[in-house]
């Protein structure tokens, strides 16, 4: 068995495998690194909580007698105290931190997409940053972008909703900040964010018209209150979401996109733990 906690910027999570990569348990918590998080330093009280969080979550794991590794993406890539806080937290938990590169990253969400699809183009949209990868069944090119739900909503929102002008705001930025010099049919889509579309739409191929009544949606009186009852956490991140994927799927020129079943935490696990 492998057990990891994955530490980033939407959830903290530590899921336990079993020998074929079932999972076996599960347990999330919000994340709430960059509320945390002060001109580029975590926070003695961000330390505190991060290290409550990774110490419980450890704890949980170790329930099916494996110690879990932990990993941390884009929140903590950017943090000018990283070592200092991968340190303390070691010592107070005994779980030790690796923070993954943009490179590593989605070098992970490589090897978890190539279990689901021989070749495509797959999308790893986070909190903080959103890795874009073309690949096919031995190879693969891609990068990672600083352009995550809660950064570009930060970013770019003023209320809970984007209003018409921040979603065109948004596109734009997407489309500048984003090269995409390869085509697809189909968008394979992962993370929380595709999840919650999934939820929204109740199917896991997603038209681009689909993705549009989604878009459309902000505009709805009840929206926060429909929004609230189908995705809960995501209430304020998943409209940005979906202005982000609309934006990349006409960049690949993609007629649908198809939530996938993959993770950053299942990459690590096959590239770090077996």
């Amino acid at each position: 068995m492998n057990a990891v906690i994955d530490i980033g910027t939407n959830t903290i999570r530590a899921v336990v495998y079993d020998e074929d990569m079932n999972e076996m348990f599960s347990q999330g918590v919000v994340s709430k690194l960059l509320d945390y998080t002060a001109d580029g330093v975590l926070t003695v009280a961000g330390v505190i909580w991060l290290s409550n969080v990774v110490g419980t979550l450890s704890v949980m794991a170790e329930q099916f007698a494996v110690k879990p590794r932990a990993f941390a993406t884009s929140a903590f890539r950017e943090l000018k105290n990283a070592d200092e806080v991968v340190a303390y937290i070691k010592d107070y938990t005994g779980t030790e931190i690796t923070v993954l590169s943009g490179e590593e990253e989605t070098e992970c969400d490589f090897m978890s997409l190539q279990r689901l699809a021989k070749n495509g183009v797959g999308i790893d949209l986070g909190g903080g940053s959103c890795q874009v990868i073309a690949f096919d069944t031995s190879e693969f090119s891609g990068n990672s972008y600083p352009v995550g739900v809660k950064r570009i909503k930060n970013k770019f929102v003023s209320g809970i909703l984007p209003n018409r002008t921040e979603m065109q705001n948004i596109y734009k930025y997407i489309k500048q900040e984003i090269t995409i010099n390869f085509k697809s049919d189909v968008l394979y889509i992962f993370g929380g964010t595709a999840r919650a579309i999934e939820k929204l739409g109740d199917k896991d191929v997603i038209s681009i018209d689909d993705l549009d009544r989604l878009i459309a949606l902000a505009f709805d009186e009840n929206a926060e209150n429909i929004l609230r009852q189908k995705v809960k956490s995501r209430v304020d991140t998943v409209i940005v979401g979906a202005v982000i994927f609309r934006a990349i799927a006409d960049a690949v020129g993609v007629k649908e996109l198809k939530v996938v079943n993959c993770s950053v935490r299942d990459g690590f696990v096959l590239k770090y733990c077996n």
